[in-house]
């Protein structure tokens, strides 16, 4: 649309539109939330708008059962689409079904017995080299959260503690705000909307424990509830210490730039020849999304993609690429030499 300027008078005028990056009228990608319910179904997807759907589908909660109360945060949070699955005797099975779906940002589980936090970390794990990256989020307890992370140590899984009576709801508080946040936000000391009363009480000697062996510690600042640092539960290497992958924000902006030029390059797959032409092009595409990306602050700097034939099928193009990921601010240490 061309803007006529209002008075005559020559000059040059300017109408400017200010956009954000990323659009918040709903979240990003879909969530999957699986959770014991009070009714219905076990083990099948049901794909809900709004409460009123899932208490039809599955009752109010009672009993130890968590999907409504979970799935209100998520929905009152703005997610959109979210994949309802009643949580059977099997995870297996509710995991399955949801390796299907695809455009998931998390799989939100309402459970935090050892074996379905083990069978989440392969699903995710599985997802992964499926090229359907998601982060796993669930509950766990005080007493069990650093045995837990310890044996899980896996990028893409977020253990949440906060020592109350429904960390159940602040594991899913923290999908919503995964899920509905730009990819290059900083989810350190941010508040996540946890409906309800938060009884929720940890030491400092806690937090640091949780922190160091990978689980999320929350707490209770004035009236919000707060994320203290969003930590993966990746703390290993080969055995050694390695915090490389410990940062959330690090795990979900590296998925962001590699899903990016994945898609963006899969809409050039059809009809391509592998030629020099075409490898120049695809090499070409990859730098202008890592351009993209390291405006938007996600990554701090790249080398220049190099593109060449696979050595055994000459159908398949190699891309190579090497980026650096911008790490996020966690501390700031303040020198201060005072002189009297």
């Amino acid at each position: 649309m061309y803007i006529v300027p209002e008075t005559m008078r020559p000059g040059v005028y300017t109408y400017t539109h200010i956009s954000p990056a990323y659009a918040k009228k709903s979240s990003r990608t879909g969530a999957v939330l699986i959770a014991p319910a009070s009714t219905g179904d076990t083990d099948v997807v049901h794909k809900t708008a709004t409460l009123a759907e899932v208490i039809t589908l599955f009752g109010t909660d009672a009993d130890g059962t968590v999907l409504s109360s979970m799935a209100q945060i998520l929905l009152d949070a703005g997610v959109f689409p979210l994949y309802c699955i009643g949580m059977g005797t099997d995870i297996d099975a509710a995991l399955a079904a949801a390796q299907q779906l695809c455009d998931i940002g998390a799989v939100i589980l309402g459970s935090a017995q050892k074996d379905d936090l083990t069978a989440l970390s392969a699903h995710v794990q599985s997802c992964s080299k499926a090229a359907k990256e998601r982060i796993g989020v669930a509950p766990v307890s005080l007493d069990s959260a650093c045995t837990l992370a310890q044996a899980l140590n896996d990028p893409h899984m977020v253990l949440c503690c906060d020592a109350g009576s429904a960390t159940h709801l602040t594991a899913a508080a923290l999908g919503a705000k995964i899920l509905t946040s730009d990819p290059s936000a900083n989810f350190n000391g941010i508040s996540v909307p946890v409906g309800g009363t938060f009884d929720g009480t940890l030491t400092a000697q806690q937090v640091e424990n949780l922190l160091k062996s990978g689980v999320t510690p929350f707490e209770k600042v004035g009236s919000d509830v707060v994320c203290i640092r969003a930590v993966t539960t990746c703390t290993q290497q080969d055995g050694l210490a390695d915090n490389t992958f410990s940062s959330l924000s690090t795990v979900l902006a590296a998925d962001e730039v590699v899903s990016s030029i994945r898609a963006a390059l899969k809409k050039r797959l059809h009809g391509l020849r592998n030629n020099p032409a075409t490898r120049e092009s695809i090499a070409t595409q990859i730098t202008i999304e890592l351009e993209a990306k390291k405006s938007l602050g996600l990554i701090d700097s790249y080398q220049l993609p190099t593109v060449s034939v696979h050595p055994q099928d000459s159908g398949i193009c190699v891309a190579q690429l090497a980026f650096k990921v911008a790490p996020e601010v966690s501390q700031i240490v303040i020198m201060a030499e005072i002189q009297m």
